[in-house]
């Protein structure tokens, strides 16, 4: 209920007019703080109860399994033995279609006027990443990615550049681990019954970061981005489109004239 509050609350402050939004950004300041502490609260009382059991298997290890099975029992039910890899990769194959691999054109080398990342960019992305994002395939999840940084900065700084450099993005860190998760209720031996997520490598995500801020930073500066673009744009949403659209609406609306929206 907290959780549904503050963003209740972050909502009305992004719908907020000019003259109201302070105010309102005030309010979902506060109310996100108190959701924070009481967070924090609530791990480490939950930290402290697991710590504090005798049994490995008790109150807590149901709590969190209760209505799960473990993935080794996931397809035992409902397919005849020695068919649950054939099941997974039907799975598979009906979730991710297989594509025509596309053509590569070579690498595409940075142009004369592409800087090279500075330390400064890399430290401020690194610092701010998710700590409790998992990992892909290598293993190496943010936290470990900090702790690189911390121990050796130019490392992750020589490795981008040349990424930059040579117009590269490595597949290797386009490999995705995908997870399925079985929807209760549902016949586990139809695939869309699986709800799926790709676990990408971080240090992937990292270099996808750096290449994202260049690329909105460049229209920002030479003056190339519309102002009525909501979508694509740090900032902005589609309750400011409809904010704008409404506004649009309320400045026609006395002199009569007609408008029309697609």
């Amino acid at each position: 209920m907290k959780r549904k509050r503050v963003g209740a609350f972050r909502r009305r402050a992004q719908r907020a007019t000019t003259e109201t939004r302070r105010a309102t950004c005030q309010i979902c300041s506060r109310e996100r703080a108190q959701y924070r502490r009481l967070l924090a609260r609530t791990r480490r009382a939950w930290s402290k109860f697991c710590e504090d059991a005798a049994n490995p298997f008790g109150r807590h290890y149901k709590a969190i399994f209760r209505k799960r099975r473990p993935p080794s029992d996931l397809f035992q039910q409902s397919t005849p033995a020695d068919t649950e890899v054939e099941q997974a990769e039907n799975i598979l194959r009906t979730l991710y279609p297989a594509t025509t691999p596309e053509t590569s054109a070579g690498p595409s080398p940075a142009a004369q006027n592409d800087r090279p990342f500075s330390s400064r960019e890399i430290t401020r992305i690194i610092k701010n990443v998710n700590k409790t994002k998992a990992p892909g395939f290598d293993g190496l999840d943010n936290i470990i990615l900090q702790q690189i940084h911390q121990a050796n900065p130019e490392l992750l700084l020589l490795m981008f550049n040349k990424c930059l450099e040579f117009g590269l993005f490595p597949s290797t860190i386009k490999i995705g681990v995908v997870v399925l998760f079985y929807k209760e209720g549902k016949s586990q031996n139809d695939p869309m019954s699986y709800r799926r997520i790709s676990l990408l490598p971080s240090i992937g995500k990292l270099l996808e970061k750096l290449m994202s801020q260049r690329l909105s930073f460049h229209p920002k500066t030479t003056d190339q981005q519309h102002p009525k673009q909501y979508g694509f744009k740090e900032g902005a949403s589609i309750d400011h489109a409809l904010d704008s659209h409404k506004d649009y609406i309320t400045r026609l609306s006395p002199s009569a004239k007609h408008f029309y929206s697609i």
